[in-house]
This record gives structure tokens, sequence and C-alpha cells, in this order.
């Protein structure tokens, strides 16, 4: 695990390898984003929750840089900072 995401929240995850990612979130249900990790590039995760049967549902969003920046700038929440040594 990487992190818990909760509401006005944003994290910064520094990944140290190359190649193909599987990121995933689960809460009864499990959805997940593949992302082909190249160094140098910027990734943006949208990250929200489906009202499910018994508790919500994941739903992740790969967005564009420009999205991004703007959604990652606009969310006043404290910036949480992780390292992904896998």
């Amino acid at each position: 695990m990487i992190c818990r995401v909760k509401n006005d929240s944003k994290y910064m995850i520094h990944l140290s390898h190359e190649g193909q990612v599987e990121l995933w979130a689960k809460t009864e249900k499990k959805a997940s984003v593949k992302i082909n990790v190249e160094f140098g590039k910027k990734y943006y995760l949208k990250c929200g929750v489906k009202e499910g049967i018994m508790e919500g549902r994941p739903e992740l969003d790969l967005v564009t840089p420009d999205q991004g920046e703007l959604g990652f700038a606009n969310i006043e929440g404290r910036e949480n900072k992780k390292d992904d040594n896998h």
C-alpha cells in the first residue's frame, strides 16, 4: 500500500522503476489503471468513489497533464509525498 486516499487530499508518488505499473484502489470492489511509466514524465490519477451496495466503489481516471496540474493545484488539502521503493 502506498497511501490511503481521502477527501480533499493529494499525493505525489515517486516511482523508482520504468515500465508497466498497475495502480489500484479497493473497497467492496477493485478498480485499477495501468500506466507505462517513463522517467521524466508526470502522470495524474484522479480518484473518486461511486455509490455501492454496502460501501463506496472506487473510480480511477488517468487524466491529461494539463487537467492533472490544474486539479492538483486546486486541492487545498496538505500535499503528501510518498516514495515507491519496490
